[in-house]
Order: C-alpha cells, then structure tokens, then sequence
C-alpha cells in the first residue's frame, strides 16, 4: 500500500459515507470486516498472488456477501497486454520483474475461471470487458461484472 493509494481510498469512502450515511462502510482487508453486507464490492483488489491466493480472495468476499445480496467485481482479464517486463509464474500469473509492482504476483482471470468461480450465483450484470487503452496502442482489459447471491 502505498499514501497516494490511501488518500484517494480515504477520499472515496468519505464521499460515500456523505451520500449513504447509513452505510455501514469498512476500509481494510478481509480479516478487519466481520459479519456479512448487502453489497460487497472488490475493484482490483482480488488479483494479488498466485491462482490459489487470487481465488482465497474471491471465495473470502464472497463469504461476507448476505444471502440475496449483490457481489460486484472488476479484476484484470487474462486479455490484458501486459506494459512492463513481467515472468509468467503460471498460467493467468506473473511476477513483474520492473516497474511500480516490481517484485509482485499479479493474476489476471480468464473468463471460464470466473465463471466457475461464481457457479450458482444469479448475474445481474453479466461479465463484460472493459478495455482501457494506453498512448502506446496497448491495452488493459478488466472483467467487470454483479451476481446476486443464494
């Protein structure tokens, strides 16, 4: 985690805490919320880690989800032209070898593995890609999606 992260995450919930103030809103990891929302929303925060630890973090989340509540997604799609020198670790998985990640694991999902990932939940948004291109021509893909939960 780095301040300029935090200060923007800071400013967000903030925001939102004005709009619903009775939100019931937590600003952490995993192990700093108990209980289980109405809505759980993970934006780029379940790729870190190998395959294994990428889908701990999904099936976590999604632990925390209320029955009939709603589990938004976006993580990075395995379609993503990767910018910086990386070594792929295993399939879906690299570890950037430069670069503001140098050093980390970072996992990018595949469609298939999402959806099994999500085997028996109700789409409300069905998953999409949202493509961000960079001045170079390359592009960021992100898999963004909501499921209504059993």
């Amino acid at each position: 985690r780095d301040v300029e992260s935090d200060e923007v995450e800071a400013a967000a919930i903030a925001q939102l805490r004005a709009r619903v103030p009775e939100a019931r809103l937590v600003h952490g990891d995993l192990s700093d919320v108990d209980g289980t929302f109405d809505v759980v929303i993970g934006i780029q925060v379940f790729q870190h880690g190998d395959t294994r630890a990428a889908h701990l973090h999904v099936r976590a989340a999604l632990d925390r989800v209320s029955p009939g509540g709603l589990f938004c997604i976006r993580v990075n799609a395995d379609s993503t032209q990767i910018e910086h020198p990386h070594t792929r670790v295993e399939p879906g998985t690299l570890r950037y070898d430069a670069g503001p990640k140098r050093g980390l694991l970072v996992h990018f999902f595949g469609c298939d593995e999402l959806e099994l990932l999500m085997q028996g939940l109700d789409p409300v948004v069905p998953l999409r890609i949202a493509r961000t291109t960079r001045a170079d021509g390359t592009h960021w893909d992100q898999w963004e999606a909501i499921w209504r939960c059993a």
